[in-house]
Formats: C-alpha cells, sequence, structure tokens
C-alpha cells in the first residue's frame, strides 16, 4: 500500500482492526476486521449476552453498539480520540481512513488516507467512486 497509515498496518503485528466515529468512540461497522479466532472479537460479542432492545420494563434500550464496544475499548486502553491508536495487537484508525461521513452522514472527511467507508448515505455515491478509482489505481502499481 502506497497510503501514510501503512507503515502502521506493517510495523504492528495488528490482530484487529477498528474504525473510529463522530466524537471519537469505536465503530465496529466501519472496518471491523480481525484474525481468526480473536479473543477481543469474542468479548465485544459478550457485550451482547445480556442486552436486549426491548427491557423488562417495557422500555426501550437505545445506546449504539458503539456505547458498549468503546466502554470495553477503554477498559483496554483506548483514549476517546479520532487518531491513529495501537492498544495492545489491536489498530483504531480515525475517521478519515475508514468512516468519512460520521455517524450522522452530515459532513464529509474524506482524504488521500481513505480506503473504505461505512456508508450511512447509500444514494451518495460520489466520493465512494473517487475512493475506488484511487485504490484501484495504486492497487495495478507494483
Amino acid at each position: 500500500l502506497s497510503y501514510r497509515f501503512a507503515p502502521v498496518l506493517y510495523r504492528y503485528p495488528l490482530s484487529t482492526v477498528y474504525g473510529i466515529d463522530d466524537g471519537g468512540q469505536v465503530n465496529s461497522g466501519s472496518g471491523l476486521g480481525a484474525v481468526q479466532h480473536n479473543i477481543m472479537i469474542k468479548e465485544m460479542l459478550e457485550l451482547y449476552i445480556d442486552q436486549y432492545f426491548v427491557r423488562e420494563d417495557g422500555s426501550l434500550n437505545l445506546y449504539y453498539n458503539s456505547f458498549y464496544e468503546t466502554r470495553l475499548m477503554i477498559e483496554k486502553g483506548f483514549r476517546i480520540s479520532d487518531r491513529y491508536q495501537i492498544i495492545q495487537t489491536m489498530g483504531c484508525f480515525p475517521r478519515s481512513v475508514l468512516y468519512p461521513e460520521g455517524l450522522a452522514g452530515l459532513c464529509s472527511n474524506y482524504t488521500e488516507q481513505t480506503v473504505a467507508n461505512h456508508k450511512i448515505n447509500p444514494y451518495d455515491r460520489s466520493e465512494v467512486a473517487a475512493v475506488r478509482e484511487r485504490l484501484l489505481a495504486a492497487s495495478s502499481v507494483t
């Protein structure tokens, strides 16, 4: 890869990759990836064992998945900040890399570092096409 974040990927043996959302919290929907049988993924899944959308009293649990996952990541050393972070073997990447539109999808943070996007608005393809073309051009370079 010829992108500025590539050295981060190769310098550390990352077992898990996460995107960072608006406000600096973890967003597993934005670029989550892991090696097989990853313990952190298991811990994240276990966060939801006793979570229900409709609580016993009939009220609704309106917390996003990022609420639970960010709390767990803070326990591991994550800091709420939109910056590169390596925690043990977990790599956290800023919005500009994996999630440039953010939760609300109201502002665009696409940069030359953007390699993916968790699409909030599936009808807007303008920025996505530019990223796709850049990635295809870079992948043909040896």
